[in-house]
Formats: C-alpha cells, structure tokens, sequence
C-alpha cells in the first residue's frame, strides 16, 4: 500500500491498513473489490452495489489513530507509561501500531495526517500547552493507581488523580508527551 506524504509518496506494507481498505470497499479480497475510477475511488454504481452487501457483521473497530509529532517517541512513551507492546512500525518512521487487545493503538506522524487527504482537513496538531482536543483514550486497568503512578513517573501530565466515582469506576486521566487526553480507569461492571 502506498500512503502520500509531504515528499510524494510512501510506501507502507502494514497488512492491516490493505485489510481496512479492503473491508470499507466491501469486498472480501483486492480481487473482488469493486472498480475504480481515475482518483481511486470506487464508481458511484459499484459503491451502491458494495453497500447494498454491507452488514453489521462486516464492520468491527479496527484501530485509534493518534496524529503526533515523533511517531517513534510517542511510541516509545505509550510503552513505558502505559506497558503496551510495539505491534510494528513503519521503517518511514511515520506509522506505528501498539497491541492493545482486540483492536490496535496507531501512530501517525503530522506530516502524513495533513498529506492524506488532497482537499485538507481542519488539524490542529495536539499541543500539551493548549487545552485537551475533544477525545480521549481510554485504557482499563486492575490497578488504575499503580497504572496512573507508572504514567506519571514515564512524563506523563497529570490531570486528575485516581478517584472513584459515583457508579462505582475508579477512574484518572493523564496527558501523554503530545498532549492527548488518556483516561484510566477499572473496568466497568
């Protein structure tokens, strides 16, 4: 698969991203996907038929991607913060996958968010200076103290300490190194 970037393009062999395009065509293989026009966009009919075969059993969350500065350092951080494993990273430097359970936590550098769609979006990089963008990771873990304690001591910025709430979750939130928001909490009964 290849990705555009800031330089032209850039190519990327994560397995799981080829799967993800694959899966939003609605087709079972890159053989059976439907045809495309010029810019790489399925027809206006093929797109109809695809939808028309798409079912709740087709469709599954697949990954969160962050949009950070150092793809490498923010993976890095999530590691020795959080205890999460690499999955993989691209040797561009600009992807990266972390193991997280059924689904993965991805990386992607500024460069390559802004570079992914030609006709732009509103970005604004995430900035541990500026207030929290309006989403959040959240993380379950067994011991949200110890979790939020590791955290803190890898450069993480604490936002609120562990306190249980009202429903019974214990629940903190952190800032990771570029500024997005990560709740830790018990798992919800």
């Amino acid at each position: 698969m290849t990705l555009r970037g800031i330089g032209g393009a850039t190519s990327i062999a994560a397995p799981c991203l080829l799967t993800v395009a694959v899966a939003l065509a609605g087709c079972a293989s890159t053989d059976q996907c439907p045809p495309q026009d010029p810019a790489g966009q399925a027809t206006p009919e093929a797109s109809a038929a695809a939808a028309s075969t798409v079912t709740a059993e087709d469709v599954s969350f697949g990954y969160t991607i962050l949009y950070v500065r150092d793809v490498a350092r923010s993976v890095g951080f999530w590691e020795d913060a959080f205890g999460l494993r690499r999955r993989f990273i691209h040797e561009s430097g600009q992807y990266a996958e972390l193991e997280t359970g059924s689904t993965a936590l991805a990386f992607v550098s500024t460069e390559m968010a802004r570079s992914n769609l030609p006709e732009g979006f509103a970005f604004t990089a995430n900035d541990p200076g500026q207030p929290p963008a309006g989403i959040e990771v959240a993380l379950t873990a067994r011991d949200v103290r110890a979790t939020y304690d590791r955290a803190v001591a890898a450069g993480a910025t604490s936002v609120v300490a562990p306190a249980v709430r009202p429903w019974g979750q214990t629940v903190a939130y952190v800032r990771d190194l570029d500024g997005v928001l990560v709740e830790i909490a018990s798992p919800a009964h």
